[in-house]
């Protein structure tokens, strides 16, 4: 199953981010799941090599404590925001 994990500055700051714990129910297609989060308004852009980010969004991914295998982003009312999708 596919989960959403939220993506947070880690506590001890250095531009460091942690991983949170899984929210809401698994998928089992990981896909299907980012199609989920897309329909609340969420207009995400993975961060991987080679791929044009919205300005604001850094590529933090290497920086985060137990990063998840998909790690996303896009910039909502508040700045950047991060979140992830791991198989479990």
């Amino acid at each position: 199953m596919y989960y959403e994990i939220s993506i947070n500055p880690a506590h001890g700051g250095f531009g460091e981010y942690q991983a949170g714990p899984t929210n809401g129910e698994g998928w089992a297609d990981s896909d299907d799941l980012l199609n989920q989060i897309s329909s609340n308004g969420v207009d995400a852009v993975e961060l991987a090599d080679g791929v044009a980010l919205p300005e604001g969004v850094e590529d933090i991914r290497g920086c985060i404590h137990d990063q998840p295998q998909r790690v996303f982003g896009f910039i909502g009312p508040n700045g950047p925001h991060y979140f992830g999708i791991s198989h479990a």
